[in-house]
């Protein structure tokens, strides 16, 4: 008999007192947000859009100058030379299309419960699971289109948004619906992708989230992965 979806939810730990102290710090919380909005917004975003343009630009020229305040600085500095390849716009947008967007078979399906749910379905049990906890929360969606909120873009995006207004609810928020799945996406992205740049951003995303984790002390959920 099929375990019961109920008992494959668990819940993260994080250190209370430091990553208090952390979240009350304003510069902290700026360079958190500012990092995984640019890091959100490039996984997102389609590269044919001035959004991508400039996000990439930003992190590209911060990786590289050793600027970027979360991560590994050799890994950083691997990243920003990735990044900043001579890859054209219409390889770039193959490689998105490819990787997350289809038709056709995802390389890298950007989804949570396409890992967490044993179905590997858009919208499984996990995704319930994060609308429950931003409704109770009161965090909405960050982006308006068609696109289910456990997108690892969208999570980034609207990590960096609860960092700003609700940073009492950060670390539930990474434990519990991100760092459970993040490093294996980040896996599966990094050896899928086809270019330089997308290779860069899961490497950067990586470290940075690794480093996040462990200044705030997380303990990311236990989850069972099935992709």
């Amino acid at each position: 008999m099929p375990e019961p979806r109920g008992r494959e939810f668990t819940h993260g730990e994080y250190d209370q007192d430091a990553s208090a102290k952390l979240l009350a710090d304003k510069g902290f919380v700026q360079a958190l947000s500012t990092c995984l909005t640019l890091l959100g917004t490039c996984l997102l975003a389609s590269p044919v859009t001035a959004e991508f343009r400039a996000a990439l630009d930003v992190t590209r020229v911060t990786a590289r100058s050793g600027d970027w305040p979360f991560g590994d600085g050799p890994t950083i500095a691997h990243a920003g030379e990735l990044i900043a390849s001579h890859e054209t716009t219409d390889e770039l947008r193959a490689d998105y299309q490819r990787l997350f967007r289809g038709p056709g078979h995802l390389e890298a399906a950007p989804w949570g419960s396409v890992y967490m749910d044993r179905d590997q379905v858009l919208y499984g049990w996990t995704w319930v699971s994060l609308r429950e906890w931003m409704r109770e929360s009161g965090v909405r969606g960050t982006y308006a289109e068609n696109d289910p909120e456990d997108n690892f873009g969208r999570l980034l995006c609207m990590a960096a948004e609860v960092a700003n207004a609700r940073p009492e609810r950060l670390c539930e928020l990474l434990a519990d619906h991100l760092l459970c799945w993040s490093p294996r996406f980040l896996e599966v992205l990094a050896g899928a992708a086809r270019t330089d740049v997308y290779r860069g951003l899961a490497t950067l995303s990586a470290t940075t989230l690794d480093d996040i984790r462990d200044v705030l002390g997380i303990t990311p959920a236990t989850r069972r992965l099935y992709r």
